[in-house]
């Protein structure tokens, strides 16, 4: 070999391998300072929170004392909180099935072809799209019991007027249909992105094979969909599980403890009755759950998968 080309041979090895390592770590490069922003605006809160419940911090201690475990044994003898637990079940449970129901029904019903079919989808995710507080002051309005919509046409029925929210037996499904009407779009966005992303091929085959629409539904849309509507049931379930806003606009928890929820009543303990302490272990208590019910259905769709 010429040992007058063994200069450039070094200079394009050289050059290559920088290359390779700036091609390697320049993405990560540039993605650091996000990453530092959102690792920072998101675990120094949570490590807060967690050093907070270890604490008896409060109006009659505003510095704060470490306490240990104490209020999370406060919290296993608390009735109020096992109340809320029920109402945040209730709650989260009836609106996620709700939601789901509904929103598959209407992708099955608006998957084909049909002439307007974009615009109506389109319109079906308005509702997502609002701002939850606006959307809770629109609904109060329709449940109010003086100019209320609702009320008048049961009156205009002779069916009375149930006052929606002041209810004890009712305020807990209006607040839940109000969810169902903001975020069963989500339910169709993501369902109907599983649908149309399904192969053709095994629904022609069951269509020569003579299947009826109830069999293919039963053995070919739902298998293929498992892991979609376990991501959808996941991102709905934990967003319903933690809401605030329309509830609180609605009824403020009330009437009573009736549609008191984990976040309301961890609410009222931190804000209403000073006691961060107690209100940020309710809040790692919550934190627990979540991360529980994303670890089973994780499990579960991987375990499907395989």
């Amino acid at each position: 070999m010429d040992r007058s080309l063994e200069g450039p041979i070094v200079v394009t090895r050289k050059r290559s391998t920088r290359r390779w390592r700036v091609d390697r770590f320049l993405p990560a490069f540039m993605l650091a300072p996000a990453v530092l922003v959102l690792a920072a605006l998101t675990l120094f809160p949570i490590g807060y929170v967690i050093y907070l419940s270890l604490t008896d911090t409060g109006v009659n201690s505003p510095n704060g004392s470490f306490i240990g475990l104490d209020n999370f044994r406060l919290i296993k003898d608390d009735p109020a909180f096992w109340d809320s637990v029920r109402v945040t079940g209730l709650f989260t449970g009836g609106a996620v099935l709700a939601e789901f129901v509904l929103g598959f029904a209407i992708a099955l019903l608006l998957n084909g072809k049909m002439r307007g079919l974009g615009l109506l989808r389109t319109l079906m995710l308005l509702p997502m799209v609002m701002t939850p507080v606006i959307v809770a002051l629109t609904w109060r309005m329709l449940y109010g019991p003086t100019y209320g919509y609702f009320d008048y046409l049961l009156s205009r029925l002779g069916l009375g007027q149930p006052n929606w929210l002041d209810n004890s037996r009712l305020a807990l499904v209006s607040v839940i249909a109000v969810d169902v009407w903001q975020w069963t779009p989500f339910m169709f966005l993501l369902l109907t992105a599983g649908l149309q992303s399904m192969p053709t091929e095994p629904f022609e085959a069951a269509r020569v094979d003579g299947a009826g629409r109830l069999a293919t539904f039963r053995h070919l849309t739902l298998p293929l969909m498992r892991n979609i509507i376990i991501i959808a049931l996941i991102f709905r379930a934990i967003d319903a599980f933690d809401t605030f806003d329309i509830i609180w606009v609605l009824t403020n928890g009330g009437p009573g403890t009736t549609t008191q929820t984990l976040t309301i009543y961890s609410y009222f303990q931190s804000f209403r009755w000073f006691n961060f302490g107690y209100g940020a272990a309710l809040s790692v208590v919550m934190l627990v759950v979540v991360a529980v019910f994303c670890a089973i259905m994780v499990l579960l769709m991987n375990r499907e998968t395989a």
